[in-house]
């Protein structure tokens, strides 16, 4: 397949012929990369930052007779300010 296009180098315009010798006619469609990186983020917020909060709960002073910190559930809010203000 002989797809004709123009390159652009400095300030000239040059006509430039790309050959494709696949035996693959049609190009394969890309998946949708933000979708999956949305999707990716969803899951770490709902599972796996319980993970990690649960490895590493609960936090015992040094001694580990007196004090014990546990982590039991956690939650975003609306930030204070907007971006404007920051």
């Amino acid at each position: 397949m002989v797809v004709p296009r123009e390159v652009v180098y400095e300030k000239f315009r040059v006509p430039h012929i790309v050959k494709s010798y696949s035996r693959i006619p049609d190009v394969i469609p890309l998946p949708a990369l933000v979708q999956i990186q949305v999707d990716s983020y969803k899951i770490f917020i709902e599972e796996g930052l319980r993970e990690l909060l649960d490895e590493i709960s609960p936090i015992q002073d040094f001694t580990g007779n007196r004090l014990e910190m546990r982590f039991s559930d956690y939650r975003f809010d609306e930030p204070k300010y907007s971006q404007e203000e920051c």
